[in-house]
């Protein structure tokens, strides 16, 4: 566990993952804060909350897993974004900002790393039933519900992350994949 805002801690964390495992094939940025305020009722800081977690946290554990990364024949990062980053959201105003920015950071990583055969890709997920939380459900997805009829579960988005990082996801690059149930549909 580290903050994944502060460097020092990605670095110790980076590096004690290495010395465990003795490589690094895989990141995945997963790190978010989110808040559900109308934009003029969200402070400065927690703006900088949201848009740090997501963005500086992939930032950093992006740059500290690098030189590990760059000796894997397997690389692959992953950034986990989501539906508010690619759909006008009411209320997700800082999450949607972040989510926007992991969809820009994961398209110049791709162009930056291809030359080292390091793919770089987001997973983009709607509706999914939380842990703890049976049926807990954000408005704009009660407002407007999932085509397919039915939240998503963690193994709709492992599976697709697991497709990314694995043997079969090696030309996949640069790309933002919509786990959503068609809430969502990237043309």
């Amino acid at each position: 566990m580290a903050d994944v805002t502060d460097e020092d801690q990605v670095a110790g964390m980076v590096a004690r993952a290495v010395d465990e495992f003795g490589e690094l094939d895989i990141l995945v940025n997963n790190v978010s804060n989110r808040i559900a305020k109308p934009v003029a009722e969200i402070t400065l800081e927690e703006w900088r909350g949201v848009i740090s977690s997501a963005l500086d946290g992939a930032f950093l554990c992006t740059r500290a897993a690098l030189p590990y990364l760059e000796a894997s024949d397997q690389a692959a990062i992953v950034n986990i974004g989501g539906v508010s980053g690619h759909a006008g959201v009411a209320k997700r105003t800082a999450v949607a900002a972040a989510k926007a920015g992991l969809v820009g950071l994961t398209g110049s990583l791709a162009a930056e790393f291809a030359d080292r055969d390091i793919t770089v890709n987001c997973v983009a997920p709607g509706h999914f039933e939380h842990a703890g939380e049976p049926g807990r459900m954000s408005d704009h997805f009660r407002e407007r519900p999932v085509p397919l009829g039915r939240a998503g579960e963690p193994e709709d988005i492992a599976a697709m992350v697991g497709l990314l990082c694995g043997p079969r996801g090696r030309f996949i690059t640069g790309q933002t994949m919509h786990i959503n149930g068609g809430w969502h549909i990237a043309t």
